[in-house]
């Protein structure tokens, strides 16, 4: 007899909707069920664990485009244009799904009523392809991608077409090139088709663009821009410069460093780099990978109970410095922000974590420490710990009450 879908942990998700204002909101944790329904029409239906409601019912369309991200992650548009997620609790689960979506899709006709499919444009099937990269093609390239990027059919085929010929790889060297030639147009050239092939959006393109071996090459071609010819930014200095990276405990896991490493990048890559030029779906897409990169340093954070010990050990070591000691302060406060988007229980356990350890000890510590600083992100933290749970901070105080009695 056939097992119920329910009960197969690897299709247990949690269900992500980005909210007008550029936040993933929870929906809720439960289990995808099987995408044909018994109507024959396919649809993502995921059935909450906690109470049976159903918490995503959406159908899918061949014009559809899914992207996975992280091994974990399922992430779409759906008819009425909003962003859904769903991340899984185990990478063979997300896989499963995300194959059974592409059977699908294959086999379903084109839909005449999708709204936020824009016009006849995205049933194009035209080839697209790129002139071999070298400075006397810069041009060329950068004319074919302009003109390509004005359809989203055509944007989502030059994606694939970035994507399977390495394409950002071969245009790296020209940088340098460009540089020892002194080429001021072909640089603005470069940048341009850079921020060109950025903007297709593709979260392929964006965790390729984020490795160790590809970032500088990518924000170093970044650096010029034809609306500013008499400045030039110094991206790659900053980036490079590891001092600014600052290691405060060793994680001891090799996945949970890249995705901080990842996180910096992207961070920067939107707040600083694409900031002036960047659109509300580029935007988006990255706030998405800080997002989900967040939740799994968290969720690392709370079951490593030797990592959590290491941390409070510097914190509490009094002979340490007070920049050791900020580093970690500063740390906590980034990851506490990162909870507000997580399920109660996700919070609840990390804040009781962060209060067994002493991090209220560590409050009235440096109340009022000089580096305002210091103070500004300690109540932060407090005001998040109060927003979710009173009690922890009340029970806390009323202990330190009956100690200092008991002393006099």
């Amino acid at each position: 007899m056939a097992s119920n879908p329910i009960a197969i942990p690897k299709r247990r998700v949690k269900v992500y909707e980005l909210s007008d204002d550029n936040n993933w909101v929870d929906r809720g944790t439960g289990h995808i069920q099987p995408l044909m329904q018994p109507n024959d029409i396919p649809a993502l239906v995921v059935i909450s664990e906690e109470n049976r409601q159903q918490i995503l019912y959406s159908k899918i369309y061949k014009e559809y485009i899914f992207r996975r991200q992280q091994d974990t992650l399922i992430l779409w548009t759906d008819q009425k244009n909003v962003e859904l997620a769903l991340s899984f609790q185990e990478a063979a689960g997300c896989l499963e799904v995300w194959n059974e979506i592409a059977a699908i899709k294959e086999d379903l006709p084109p839909s005449d009523n999708i709204a936020n499919i824009a016009n006849d444009d995205y049933y194009e099937s035209d080839f697209i392809s790129l002139p071999e990269p070298t400075i006397a093609n810069l041009e060329e390239i950068e004319n074919t991608i302009n003109q390509a990027s004005r359809s989203i059919c055509s944007k989502d085929h030059l994606a694939q077409y970035v994507i399977s010929e390495h394409y950002i790889d071969k245009l790296i060297p020209l940088l340098e090139d460009c540089e020892d030639l002194d080429s001021t147009e072909d640089l603005y050239r470069l940048s341009a088709i850079m921020k060109a092939i950025i903007y297709l959006n593709d979260n392929i393109i964006y965790h390729h663009i984020l490795q160790d071996d590809i970032i500088l090459g990518v924000v170093g071609m970044l650096e010029r821009d034809r609306d500013f010819p008499n400045a030039k930014a110094s991206y790659r200095e900053y980036l490079s410069d590891k001092t600014r990276f600052k290691h405060v405990v060793s994680f001891n896991n090799p996945e949970i460093e890249a995705k901080i490493h990842q996180t910096y990048r992207a961070q920067y890559l939107k707040d600083v780099v694409l900031a002036r030029t960047i659109d509300d779906p580029n935007y988006s897409s990255l706030n998405s990978i800080i997002f989900f990169n967040y939740v799994a340093i968290v969720n690392f954070i709370q079951t490593d109970k030797q990592f959590l010990k290491n941390l409070f050990e510097i914190l509490n070591d009094k002979t340490n410095s007070i920049d050791k000691r900020k580093q970690v302060i500063m740390f906590l406060h980034e990851l506490c922000s990162v909870t507000k988007g997580l399920q109660y229980i996700y919070r609840d356990i990390f804040y009781k974590s962060l209060t067994e350890y002493g991090l209220l000890s560590i409050v009235e510590e440096f109340a009022y420490h000089e580096d305002i600083s210091i103070r500004l992100a300690l109540i932060s933290m407090l005001t998040n710990m109060l927003d979710h749970e009173t009690a922890l901070v009340t029970n806390y105080c009323i202990n330190q009450k009956k100690r200092r009695k008991s002393f006099n």
